[in-house]
């Protein structure tokens, strides 16, 4: 049968027959006509490090997603799905240059205290980094004050206009 061939269940579901392939090679959706991108991050209490500025605490995760030299950031939200516990501790959300040189590390939120990170709460990056353009390729990082989190869970959601094309 034809790659594109295809009936209707009686849920009104398309069905396809043989290989699909996407229209284009990009995994992502259309960006807005303002060039504005959007990062999501999930993060667990538990797995946040203590916010060190060494090379070696940075260079132990690198999941985070590279936001490119030259964005311009344009807000920092955290999202808290579920209640973080941890003995007096405090949440910093920053970035780091993709050669592990600390860019800053509460640069999209610093301390965020234990009693904001409640379920449903949603909270503002208020940091140096937000409203500016970046110097380097950054990767977010997060890291705690005072004390390790013991539990919770909250989405990053980090806003950035892409830096201009540089022309040949």
């Amino acid at each position: 049968m034809p790659t594109r061939d295809s009936w209707s269940n009686p849920d009104g579901l398309v069905q396809y027959f043989g290989p699909r392939y996407t229209e284009n090679s990009i995994a992502m959706s259309k960006p807005p006509a303002n060039g504005e991108r959007v990062v999501e991050i999930y993060v667990r209490g538990e797995d946040i490090p203590a916010s060190v500025a060494d090379a070696a605490t940075l260079a132990a995760d690198k999941r985070s997603v590279i936001i490119p030299a030259g964005a311009y950031i344009v807000s920092s939200t955290l999202l808290v799905d579920e209640l973080f516990a941890g003995a007096s501790s405090t949440l910093d959300i920053g970035l780091t240059s993709v050669a592990d040189v600390v860019s800053d590390m509460n640069g999209l939120d610093a301390a965020i205290a234990l009693a904001t990170l409640v379920a449903g709460a949603d909270v503002a990056g208020d940091g140096a980094l937000v409203g500016t353009k970046l110097a380097a390729a950054s990767r977010i990082v997060f890291g705690y004050g005072t004390a390790a989190f013991t539990a919770g869970s909250a989405r990053l959601v980090v806003k950035y206009l892409e830096p201009p094309v540089q022309s040949s």
